[in-house]
């Protein structure tokens, strides 16, 4: 891996993520994107795109960085493995979980990847960070894992690794989770 291009990606996602936190967490919005890299790399991932591209998956979607941006900086691979998984902020959140899971099955392996670490890191943060209930009720919780494991069937393919953490999280969050 190239490590100089990792540590360009963590200070380029440190400085458009500043200022944000994590829904109903209070936590600074770049521990997610290094989460993901980090799951990432734990479970065997060594292709430098894939992990800059999991630094970065949010910085499109939810900070001022552009495509072209990201072209510039990083190349077109790692600006197009986050255009695989970036959101349309057009649609709705059920809309866009509906489309992610939808497109999943033909995307990358790269951003399927991306996805099943992002997918497992959020539900990681159900399990670990206890989201402000005024943010994510329970009902709102169960509704995410449920969704989640839709998405996690066209992704697990990715890394079996990877994919065996998610279902250990997602059947924690599930344990975890009160009913009502």
């Amino acid at each position: 891996m190239d490590t100089e291009v990792i540590l360009r990606a963590i200070e380029f996602a440190t400085r458009k993520h500043h200022g944000q936190v994590r829904s109903g967490t209070g936590l600074p919005y770049i521990v997610h994107p290094l989460e993901v890299a980090r799951l990432l790399v734990e479970h065997g991932v060594e292709d430098t795109v894939t992990v800059v591209a999991g630094i970065l998956h949010d910085t499109v979607e939810d900070t001022g960085a552009t495509h072209e941006e990201l072209v510039e900086v990083f190349g077109e691979d790692v600006a197009n493995v986050v255009a695989e998984v970036t959101d349309d902020p057009a649609l709705s959140k059920k809309e866009q979980r509906e489309t992610v899971i939808a497109k999943a099955p033909t995307m990358s392996l790269r951003a399927k990847l991306v996805k099943l670490a992002d997918s497992t890191s959020n539900i990681m943060g159900l399990n670990l960070e206890c989201p402000d209930p005024a943010v994510w009720s329970n009902s709102l919780k169960h509704a995410y894992v449920k969704t989640s494991f839709r998405l996690f069937e066209s992704t697990k393919v990715a890394n079996a690794a990877l994919a065996a953490r998610f279902e250990r999280e997602a059947e924690a969050a599930r344990a975890r989770i009160p009913k009502k």
